[in-house]
């Protein structure tokens, strides 16, 4: 999907919610305000979408996305559910055939890491960032204030088989960018959406089983404060 999010700088600070009532997700403005990826197509992400994410510009520099995930069988100790921004440069990418192998490397990954069981059951959600390079997934580190900055409000919810997760990002990062792994949002990706196990140092790859993946072709205009978009076309892998 091709992203483009112009927005002014501003410096967040971030705070844990943990729910007790249910989040819900809403479609109003899929297709339009809001950026919508569902699998499978046509499901409703507070009931029964495989994984869902859905993401929006709240304000000056912020984009707030919310994500969901159907708990994994057999269950794992860590799950995570992921917005990848896939760095693919063409003029006429819907026409081509796209899938996961298109996407393997250098691709700026912010994940959501919950847990409903084990010895992480109830533990606080963790937003991390991580790169791609190539079939391999590794955390980038931030400190306290790196990470206060760069994510904020950040709530989830574990109920009925159902993993959610709702943050919101700086579109234009006002840290250190550690080596250029860490890019503006304000230029034009593929968005890609996965579920899968996490690691203590990364998530899975796409090529390991288990990890579903949905991938969203789109295009962002920003018209004076209002965000379209222009969904061109979506492929689901798995």
């Amino acid at each position: 999907m091709f992203v483009n999010l112009k927005t002014i700088m501003m410096t967040m600070a971030i705070t844990v919610i943990l729910t007790e009532g249910e989040l819900l997700m809403n479609r109003d403005g899929c297709g339009k305000t809001k950026a919508c990826l569902f699998k499978p197509v046509g499901c409703n992400p507070n009931l029964d979408c495989t994984i869902g994410l859905i993401f929006f510009v709240v304000g000056p520099n912020q984009l707030r996305i919310e994500m969901v995930a159907t708990s994994l069988i057999p269950s794992v100790q860590q799950q995570y559910v992921a917005i990848g921004y896939v760095k693919i440069s063409c003029l006429h990418c819907s026409q081509f055939n796209l899938g996961s192998s298109a996407f393997q490397g250098d691709d700026f990954v912010t994940e959501c890491v919950m847990s409903n069981m084990g010895e992480f059951s109830g533990s606080e959600p963790e937003v991390f960032v991580s790169y791609n390079h190539g079939k391999s997934n590794d955390r980038i580190f931030l400190n306290d204030h790196e990470h206060r900055t760069l994510i904020s409000n950040i709530s989830s919810h574990v109920i009925d088989g159902r993993l959610v997760c709702h943050f919101t990002q700086q579109i234009i990062p006002q840290i250190d960018r550690k080596n250029g792994l860490i890019g503006d949002l304000d230029k034009d990706f593929f968005i890609m959406g996965a579920t899968g196990s996490a690691q203590p140092d990364g998530l899975r790859t796409f090529s390991d089983h288990g990890v579903h993946v949905v991938i969203l072709l789109a295009r962002f205009l920003q018209v004076a404060s209002y965000i379209i978009v222009d969904l061109l076309e979506m492929y689901v892998t798995v």
